[in-house]
C-alpha cells in the first residue's frame, strides 16, 4: 500500500488539476485508502465524496470539518449500458429504475430509503437515443400513484 506522503501528493495533485470553473464540494475517485477521507477534508475542503459502496444510505463522518458520504450505487448505474449483458436501451434503464423505486417505496413505509441514479452525460443522454433517459424519468418517473407531487 503507497505512504501517506505518496497518496497525500497524489491527491494535492488531483485537487489542483481539478477544473477551476467548478466549485469544489464533492469527490469521487473509484478508488480509495484508509487515508483519503481524512486528506480531503483537510486539503480540499470537500463537503462530500462518493467513493463508498458498501451503503444505501449517506452517513456523516464524525469530526471536523463535517463531511458527507455519498455512497455510489453500482446497480443504478447507466454504465450498464457499457457491459456485454448489460443494458440496451433507455427503456431498460428505466425499468430498473422504477423497479427499484417501487421496491423502495414499498420499504420505505417502514424505515427511510434513499435512492440514488448515477446517469453519465456521454452515455445516457447521449443523442442517438430518441427517447433517452433523463425524458424518460421527466415524462414516466413520478410514483404519482402514492404522491402526485412526485
Amino acid at each position: 500500500m503507497p505512504d501517506e506522503l505518496l497518496i497525500r501528493n497524489m491527491a494535492r495533485s488531483e485537487v489542483d488539476e481539478l477544473v477551476s470553473w467548478a466549485a469544489r464540494e464533492g469527490w469521487y475517485a473509484e478508488r480509495v485508502s484508509p487515508n483519503t477521507r481524512r486528506l480531503l477534508r483537510e486539503l480540499g475542503g470537500f463537503l462530500y465524496d462518493s467513493d463508498a459502496y458498501n451503503d444505501d444510505l449517506p452517513h456523516w463522518l464524525a469530526g471536523s470539518p463535517a463531511h458527507l458520504v455519498i455512497p455510489y450505487p453500482l446497480v443504478n448505474n447507466d454504465a450498464r449500458y457499457l457491459l456485454p449483458n448489460g443494458l440496451a436501451c433507455a427503456d431498460d434503464f428505466f425499468g430498473l429504475l422504477r423497479d427499484g423505486f417501487d421496491l423502495l417505496w414499498k420499504e420505505g413505509a417502514k424505515l427511510p430509503k434513499m435512492m440514488s441514479v448515477w446517469p453519465h452525460g456521454r452515455i445516457s443522454d447521449h443523442p442517438p437515443e430518441p427517447d433517452t433517459t433523463t425524458g424518460r424519468l421527466q415524462r414516466d418517473g413520478g410514483n404519482d400513484a402514492q404522491d402526485p407531487d412526485l
